[in-house]
């Protein structure tokens, strides 16, 4: 099984154009939005760190994912393991 440790969201450059009251910043909108969702509509940089055993399956909780790139702690460094694109 494998564990997700740790989840570093950047913030996006931009989010999508909304309209919102006078006085309330649409990014805090969408931030709040973001925050009961699994679904992100704009780009933007995260890196989950995750646990577990050579062979186990693990799926990221956001999505869409466009590329991933994996790394594994190997000899006191971290080593490219894995490098995926995706469509989802």
């Amino acid at each position: 099984m494998i564990e997700l440790r740790k989840e570093d969201e950047a913030i996006p450059a931009s989010y999508p154009t909304a309209t919102a009251p006078a006085g309330v910043n649409p990014a805090a909108v969408w931030q709040h939005i973001e925050a009961y969702t699994w679904t992100r509509c704009t780009d933007r940089t995260v890196t989950w760190t995750v646990e577990g055993d050579t062979g186990d399956d693990w799926t990221p909780p956001l999505s869409p994912v466009t590329a991933m790139q994996a790394e594994r702690w190997n000899d006191g460094a971290w080593r490219h393991t894995l490098r995926m694109t995706t469509t989802t």
